[in-house]
């Protein structure tokens, strides 16, 4: 387990809402695993529409592209995942600002979006059978 001093990190903002119908706010945790990195800040997100700080990895150069593992669980029942795919992320250190790639992979049941200059809001929209 890795020890951080979170104000001395590059990080970008992340909400997680839940839009699933007739399932509880906090039914799903969301987690994002950088690929280059075994590090996760927070280690999961429960959908409850605050911001939660995400560790950019050490890049060079610093504005590179970044792939990240994005995956949710149900948190009720038997605990299964019902999304997994991946997201790429580019953060510019000199002014803060976060911008986020789709791609094929990336989970259809989730919305992304960006809604401040280094924040963006995650949305699940139903489970994935």
């Amino acid at each position: 387990m890795h020890s951080f001093d979170i104000d001395k990190l590059n990080t970008f903002d992340v909400r997680f809402n839940n839009k699933v119908r007739d399932k509880p706010e906090h039914e799903y945790e969301l987690s994002i695993k950088s690929f280059i990195s075994d590090t996760k800040i927070p280690s999961a997100m429960i959908s409850n529409e605050s911001y939660e700080p995400v560790k950019v990895p050490d890049l060079y150069p610093p504005d590179s592209l970044f792939v990240c593992e994005i995956s949710v669980k149900n948190k009720g029942g038997n605990g299964t995942y019902v999304a997994y795919g991946d997201v790429h992320f580019k953060y510019n250190p000199s002014n803060k600002e976060v911008e986020f790639l789709t791609t094929p992979s990336f989970p259809k049941n989730l919305d992304i979006k960006k809604d401040i200059k280094d924040g963006l809001t995650i949305t699940i929209n139903y489970e994935m059978l």
